[in-house]
């Protein structure tokens, strides 16, 4: 019962997030952020649905669902990355073929335990890109954190909000 509190308070601040963010129209500026709390919030209330009503089928749906969310978080990154580093570009030019380079290592590597693998199971892929994924999230907002604060570079409250919202769901499984 206090789970499902706790979960419906989730929601419900997420919801609240967009909605202020979109009356804002900080969308414009931070569209992959909101993307990304888009289908957070979607993500949500789908599991929530499938818990309620298909409760057998849920473990499977949710590691299927948790891809998709470290998926469009790594969107995110980029997008954090591009904004910090918006003032510096050739720096930017550096970090974004780097970030995508990573990004394409972590899904051949995570293809290529499952074709090398004995037997191949979805939602072990699954879980394991997702695993991989929020490792790489992880290391790089540290990345850029240490980097913001060793060259005292000034970002926004909103940019700020972001790395902290995000810092938060990219934890390693």
């Amino acid at each position: 019962m206090f789970g499902q509190i706790l979960w419906w308070l989730e929601i419900a601040t997420e919801a609240f997030i967009l909605v202020r963010s979109i009356n804002a129209k900080l969308y414009r500026k931070y569209l992959a952020f909101f993307i990304y709390l888009s289908v957070v919030l979607l993500i949500d209330l789908l599991r929530f649905y499938v818990l309620t009503l298909h409760a057998n089928v849920y473990a499977p749906f949710y590691w299927y669902t948790q891809f998709l969310h470290a998926g469009v978080g790594y969107a995110v990154i980029l997008e954090i990355y591009g904004q910090v580093l918006n003032n510096s570009p050739g720096v930017a030019r550096i970090a974004r073929p780097f970030l995508w380079t990573v990004l394409v290592a972590v899904i051949l590597k995570v293809t290529w335990n499952a074709v090398g693998g004995p037997i191949w199971s979805p939602g072990t892929t699954s879980a394991e890109l997702e695993r991989d994924l929020r490792t790489v999230q992880a290391i790089l907002l540290a990345g850029i954190i240490a980097l913001l604060a060793y060259y005292v570079v000034a970002t926004g409250r909103n940019l700020k909000g972001i790395i902290f919202g995000i810092a938060r769901t990219s934890t390693p499984a």
